[in-house]
């Protein structure tokens, strides 16, 4: 019998009969079981890998349903004949180290970067199969926990910056990969990321030409590199303007939290002469930060102009509206696939970085720096 025997992953997160049908499909749009080839009948195959009939059967079913088996009474099971000449691409998003807390706090986010990746893919048949990692989560395990030999390639967004070890354990594995919104500094890998410096520079160059020169800005975890990146732009901007930045009234978070910016703008507004503008890298630490405002009876943007990175889809229903830095999850997701594609088809050689370049979105959290600098209850 020409199917090739395969194991399954009793402690992954995807179900048996899910598992059963990827392997058998896999091996289906790689050829390595032809249109006519025979399988073992739904007792064999679930004596063999240890599972009950009705399992095989689930699989059996669904493989039916899209065309890749026929059943032939008193004959057994075959391949089809596939309905379509375009080989189906079967990709994996594995999504690793974020809190039920941050994904709550980004509603939106991960929706508009599955619609990218789905709009990349129209035209194609892709099989997307989504994970979730807890913080902490290994890539090697990851890959390990997925059975990654079943995919063609694999989309990565990990909170953690990314190393050596999982570069290794992707190339060890043979497979296409793209790494979303993270980069490796001195290194090229396939990576689609946001230009991050651009991104601080617009920000903080925005508050400067508002007049404000006693700036705040609240950074993420001082180890992940994209916040390094922001940090940058924004002495760029005052390098630019021929001004320093004050590294006193710089502060860094342990999250991206709201609660953490929360914490560090009220570090900021107590000091003998707080900041009249603050730099928020990232939406929800800003809207910790209005909150602090608030708890001071300071007015946003009379009292303190804010501005945040990233345009999450709360930041235009903040009180008042948040200036931001938009960083489009659907041109992310778009751009990730794509790249993914072209790897796989061997239209692009590896390594390769896509850049997505941020925009300035000017909403009324930010103003004029007015000399007497006013602060009124809220």
């Amino acid at each position: 019998m020409p199917m090739k025997r395969f194991h399954l992953d009793r402690h992954a997160v995807v179900p048996l009969h899910a598992q059963i049908y990827d392997a058998i499909s896999t091996m289906i749009q790689k050829d390595e079981l032809m249109t006519g080839d025979g399988l073992p009948s739904e007792h064999e195959l679930a004596q063999e890998l240890m599972v009950s009939r009705a399992t095989v059967r689930q699989a059996f079913v669904r493989l039916g349903q899209d065309g890749l088996l026929v059943s032939q009474a008193g004959k057994g099971t075959f391949v089809g004949t596939r309905p379509s000449s375009v080989r189906q691409v079967v990709i994996a998003l594995l999504v690793i180290g974020f809190s039920e807390a941050s994904h709550h706090k980004r509603q939106g986010v991960y929706g508009s970067l599955v619609r990218g990746m789905a709009d990349a893919t129209a035209k194609w048949e892709v099989l997307f199969n989504i994970f979730h990692f807890p913080i902490g989560s290994d890539l090697r395990t990851c890959l390990a926990r997925i059975n990654a030999q079943r995919f063609d390639g694999v989309l990565v967004r990990t909170w953690a910056n990314v190393t050596k070890g999982d570069i290794t354990s992707l190339t060890e594995c043979g497979l296409p990969y793209v790494f979303i919104k993270r980069r490796m500094p001195n290194r090229a890998i396939n990576s689609v990321i946001i230009d991050d410096i651009q991104g601080g520079y617009l920000a903080v160059d925005h508050l400067i030409c508002l007049g404000h020169r006693r700036i705040g800005i609240i950074t993420g975890p001082s180890d992940i590199h994209i916040f390094k990146d922001r940090l940058i732009g924004a002495e760029q901007a005052f390098a630019a303007r021929g001004l320093r930045l004050d590294r006193s009234l710089v502060v860094s978070t342990p999250t991206t939290l709201d609660v953490d910016g929360f914490r560090c703008m009220c570090s900021l507004l107590e000091l003998p002469s707080p900041p009249t503008a603050v730099f928020v890298s990232g939406d929800v630490m800003a809207s910790g930060a209005y909150d602090a405002a608030r708890q001071h009876g300071i007015q946003i943007p009379r009292g303190v102009s804010i501005i945040g990175f990233d345009d999450i889809e709360a930041a235009a229903l903040f009180t008042p509206p948040l200036t931001t830095i938009r960083t489009s999850y659907l041109k992310l997701g778009r751009a990730a696939a794509e790249l993914l594609l072209d790897l796989i088809r061997g239209s692009q050689s590896s390594p390769a970085e896509r850049i997505i370049h941020p925009v300035l979105v000017v909403r009324e959290s930010t103003m004029r720096c007015e000399k007497s600098d006013v602060r009124s209850s809220a």
